[in-house]
């Protein structure tokens, strides 16, 4: 019973946690939270623990995001979205005010690059699954390819991801911070410091 009870009130707390952490909706400024532990990382590609996903929602930003309240989706980096017909090619549309900390400006090519390096086999990401439904992500897991086919720079803020079969909460697993936009030349430069 008191294992149990250990459980619930680790849940009523995780909830309530967490409805606190969306609830506020701020932007910007400083980010304090709880943590059982210190974050080994708050690389998109490198998240595998609860407190680091917490952490890293509140201080990375993907294509979407879910709103303050939780229950939607809303734009983050791409400023809208659709989806093809057959619901198989999904075009984001960027927002062209949209930087790094560095104030490199947030391209479709940086979009492309961040999915492919959590796609990578060398980067042996825990977050690889939230793609494993776009074309061209089985070549580039098994080392048959260097790029992902499905992730298609149209433009600098227009990208097309091609899907090899319908997945309607597509766009939801995007807002996951497993699949946030990174710096490339940040990459480079921090290495295994990133």
């Amino acid at each position: 019973m008191r294992r149990f009870s250990i459980v619930v009130l680790l849940l009523v707390f995780s909830l309530m946690f967490t409805s606190i952490v969306v609830a506020e909706g701020n932007y910007g400024g400083e980010f304090t939270g709880f943590s059982s532990t210190d974050p080994k990382s708050l690389d998109p590609a490198a998240l595998g623990s609860w407190d680091q996903a917490v952490m890293a929602a509140n201080v990375l930003e993907g294509l979407v995001r879910l709103t303050p309240s939780g229950q939607s989706i809303e734009p983050g980096i791409a400023k809208s979205w659709e989806v093809s017909d057959d619901g198989l090619v999904w075009t984001f549309n960027l927002r062209e005010d949209a930087y790094f900390h560095n104030g490199d400006n947030i391209t479709a090519q940086d979009v492309k690059y961040s999915f492919e390096r959590v796609i990578n086999p060398e980067t042996r990401s825990p977050q690889a699954w939230l793609f494993n439904k776009v074309a061209g992500y089985d070549e580039m897991r098994n080392d048959e390819a260097t790029e992902v086919s499905g992730i298609r720079v149209a433009d600098d803020y227009t990208l097309k991801i091609e899907l090899v079969e319908p997945l309607t909460p597509f766009v939801s697993m995007l807002a996951s911070p497993g699949a946030a936009v990174v710096s490339k030349s940040a990459v480079e430069e921090y290495g295994d410091q990133f």
